[in-house]
């Protein structure tokens, strides 16, 4: 009887340790197998930005694909009050910093660092150190962080009548499709309205607290990621053809064969054809101080690795296709 019981603990024993073996192997290949899963995860690079800086740089000369410099908030500042306090009666136009999409995304308070996290949402409740860097890339998915409330305009009525709009949506629409259609591969754009009214509204926003900045919260509501393109001008009666007109003149800074800068700015003409960018909403705003237009983008082009892809030559090489007007400022 004792011999049977030895040999019943042994064999319960054996038992235990083999359940525990193929534990320890299961979750061995699980870890391998999301490791190099999270190789193929999407990680934006970071451009030395600290805070939120998703735009190009006069101190960069937008070679934003290659090279990373901080941006100088203070300098756009200066220049703006600076602009203000002048007696000069030159008209001038300034068009923001062309908006990228990887360091916007990056840089918001509460955002995801992978693409992807939402396909991978349960190894949010994996712990261990080999699960932990997906976890800091991951903080909204796994709930590490509280979104920011939105501002006021984001849900603020656009303060313009229905006829308006329309005149806005034509000029717009008419504008960027006119420079699209130069180029191979690049389709005519549709306009939403939805995208429109919350572009109106930042447009009205930006007139009223005299500010001109990027959005960051033009992406809240929406499935995709939203680009934008920003435009002030301290005449009034300037129009959406006057924006696209002076995005589009970037084209002189863009190299085809290189899919990169010359060594100007090119964001805003790169935003403007991006091929997969095939939604657009503009908005109009104006006081006596000038002329603020926003233009916004679905799905957000300027994403690192896809110029070539989505940045295409002209149909015709034509010394008309830009003009270079010298009252232009870029910052």
């Amino acid at each position: 009887m004792i011999h049977r019981a030895i040999a019943v603990m042994q064999k319960e024993y054996k038992f235990k340790m083999q359940k525990h073996v193929i534990y320890v192997l299961t979750t061995a290949v699980e870890s391998f197998i999301f490791h190099i899963r999270l190789k193929s995860l999407r990680t934006p690079s970071f451009f030395a930005y600290g805070g939120y800086s998703p735009f190009e740089s006069d101190y960069q000369k937008n070679d934003f694909q290659n090279k990373d410099y901080p941006e100088d908030h203070n300098d756009n500042d200066r220049f703006y009050e600076e602009f203000k306090q002048s007696n000069s009666a030159i008209e001038s136009d300034q068009i923001q910093e062309a908006f990228d999409f990887d360091e916007y995304e990056r840089e918001l308070k509460c955002a995801d660092r992978y693409s992807n996290c939402a396909s991978y949402a349960w190894v949010c409740k994996k712990t261990g150190s080999s699960y932990r860097s997906f976890q800091q890339g991951c903080r909204k998915t796994c709930g590490f962080c509280k979104p920011d409330a939105p501002p006021a305009y984001v849900s603020a009525r656009p303060g313009i009548s229905l006829s308006k709009k329309r005149d806005i949506m034509k000029a717009c629409l008419d504008a960027h499709n006119a420079k699209r259609r130069l180029h191979q591969h690049t389709p005519s754009m549709i306009y939403s309205q939805k995208l429109a009214d919350r572009a109106q509204t930042y447009a009205e926003y930006l007139r009223d607290t005299d500010k001109f900045d990027h959005d960051d919260f033009r992406g809240y509501g929406f499935d995709k990621s939203i680009g934008e393109n920003l435009y002030w001008s301290s005449s009034r009666i300037r129009t959406p053809e006057d924006a696209v007109a002076s995005w589009y003149n970037e084209i002189k800074n863009y190299n085809f064969r290189t899919s990169a800068s010359n060594g100007g700015v090119i964001g805003h003409f790169t935003q403007l054809v991006w091929q997969r960018s095939n939604i657009l909403g503009c908005g109009v705003a104006t006081s006596s101080k000038g002329t603020w237009i926003v233009a916004r983008y679905e799905p957000a082009g300027n994403t690192r690795g896809a110029y070539k892809a989505n940045v295409h030559p002209l149909k015709v090489t034509s010394g008309d296709a830009f003009f270079d007007n010298k009252d232009e400022i870029i910052l």
